[in-house]
């Protein structure tokens, strides 16, 4: 076994990697480590005689095994490209997958802008896929702890440390409580699969597909039952992409065309405050990898983000959220 990567995981990891593979059949090939997030997952690409694989190494996060392998087998049951697994080991947290290749969206739109239209087309279609196919599974519901769950994470590591802290306390509990009071509004539209994490960096094109299959599907061990608003927001405010309001509002189109029933009211309200709660749970997380983690990369998406939250204050259906941060003074960049 050779390896390409000079900062790996612990020896103990490897040769649990090696046994691993070798039970799974493979006694010679490379492993090369895959460039991950922010998550604590590592990823490997294995060639072997047999073929090109990737490797999942959730060791360090075992209690994401068994949701992502749950999640893959509702979307592949719906024809939907989400990587097949060949082999597992749950306890040691390894998962043998379908190498579904390299054309990350962000990477192909890279090369060929061209593609914007099309390659977004076919990420709406597989969210209007979800819906129509009603698909449910057993998963947690995105309810309010769990959304405020991330509102915590951005009062904790931007709000601490930009208000006075004899005012902290109370601060949170005003925000906390006026996003609970909103998040009432989400139950007007039917719960679907949410994928969590449906953004350019996690689709794959996979043009030699068909249909909604062509849109490999990745990250979804977090998958919640909640409001379709949530992935549509996820995609068309993209933290580490600019998607241009003319492609914002042709996805949105496209997606409510499709589903006549939905109410366009209905949706961009939920929508609205998907996307506010989501952005700045996001904003609380990058200061946290900065802060904490040391790993100041994620900085460079902020201004974007604060860019999506100054819209969001901007709507009438969030104005107690807008008056929150000028009564407390705190900053929006």
């Amino acid at each position: 076994m050779k390896s390409e990567e000079s900062n790996q995981s612990d020896l103990v990891s490897i040769n649990l990697i090696d046994k691993f593979l070798k039970k799974s059949g493979l006694e010679h090939y490379r492993l090369i480590a895959i460039q991950g997030d922010a998550s604590k997952r590592l990823y490997y690409r294995v060639i072997s005689s047999d073929g090109c694989y990737i490797l999942m190494d959730a060791s360090k996060d075992l209690m994401s095994i068994q949701p992502f392998i749950e999640v893959a087998s509702l979307l592949s049951r719906h024809e939907l490209s989400s990587p097949q697994i060949f082999e597992q080991d749950i306890q040691a947290g390894l998962l043998m997958l379908e190498d579904l290749g390299d054309d990350i969206y962000t990477r192909v739109l890279e090369k060929d802008r061209s593609l914007e239209s099309p390659l977004y087309d076919l990420a709406i279609d597989v969210l209007v896929k979800i819906f129509k196919d009603n698909i449910h599974g057993a998963l947690p519901e995105l309810n309010s702890v769990i959304l405020n769950q991330g509102v915590e994470i951005f009062a904790k590591w931007f709000v601490a440390k930009n208000i006075d802290k004899n005012d902290f306390e109370t601060a949170v509990d005003e925000l906390y409580t006026i996003f609970t009071g909103l998040y009432k509004n989400l139950k007007q539209l039917k719960s679907v699969v949410v994928l969590r994490d449906y953004h350019a960096d996690n689709l794959l094109y996979l043009p030699k597909r068909t249909g909604e299959g062509q849109v490999g599907l990745l990250d979804f061990q977090d998958a919640v039952m909640g409001s379709p608003a949530y992935d549509l927001v996820s995609l068309l405010e993209d933290a580490r992409r600019d998607v241009t309001e003319e492609m914002v509002q042709r996805a949105l189109n496209r997606y409510l065309t499709a589903l006549p029933t939905i109410n366009r009211q209905d949706l961009m309200l939920s929508y609205a405050i998907l996307g506010m709660q989501r952005n700045l749970r996001i904003i609380g997380v990058f200061s946290r990898l900065h802060l904490y983690y040391k790993r100041p990369k994620y900085l460079q998406y902020l201004p974007r983000i604060w860019g999506y939250v100054r819209k969001g204050l901007d709507n009438p259906a969030l104005a107690d959220i807008k008056a929150w941060f000028e009564k407390y003074n705190i900053p929006t960049s």
